[in-house]
C-alpha cells in the first residue's frame, strides 16, 4: 500500500487473494476496480514480469495513474498516525475531503 499512497500503480503477484478494497470501489459508486489501477500477474507468470510491465502501452500507464491518485486517498486513514488536534487537522486538510475511508 505504501507504493500506491506515493502514487505508484501497484503490481500484483498473488494467486487465489482479493486485495485491500478490492471490489469496493465499485459496490459503492466509485466506478473503479483494481484493474483500473493496477497490473495482476499470476504466480506462474513471475518470469514475464518485465515484458508485461514493459508492453503496458503509455496511454495506458498514464490512464492508470490518474485513477491511484484519485483512490489512493482511500488507503490512508490520516487521522490515525496522529493523536494531537492539530497534527490530525493538518493532516485531513492535505487530501480531498471525506476521501480517507468509506
Amino acid at each position: 500500500l505504501d507504493g500506491l499512497i506515493h502514487g505508484c500503480i501497484p503490481v500484483v503477484i498473488q494467486d487465489e487473494s482479493d486485495m485491500f478494497f478490492e471490489g469496493v470501489f465499485g459496490t459503492v459508486g466509485l466506478g473503479y476496480d483494481y484493474s483500473d489501477f493496477s497490473v495482476r500477474l499470476a504466480e506462474a507468470d513471475l518470469p514475464k514480469l518485465v515484458d508485461v510491465l514493459t508492453g503496458i502501452p503509455l496511454r495506458r500507464i498514464k490512464a492508470m495513474r490518474k485513477v491511484v491518485m484519485h483512490v489512493r486517498d482511500y488507503f490512508v486513514y490520516k487521522d490515525m498516525y496522529n493523536p494531537s488536534k492539530q497534527n490530525r487537522e493538518e493532516l485531513l486538510s492535505r487530501g480531498r475531503p471525506n476521501q480517507d475511508g468509506f
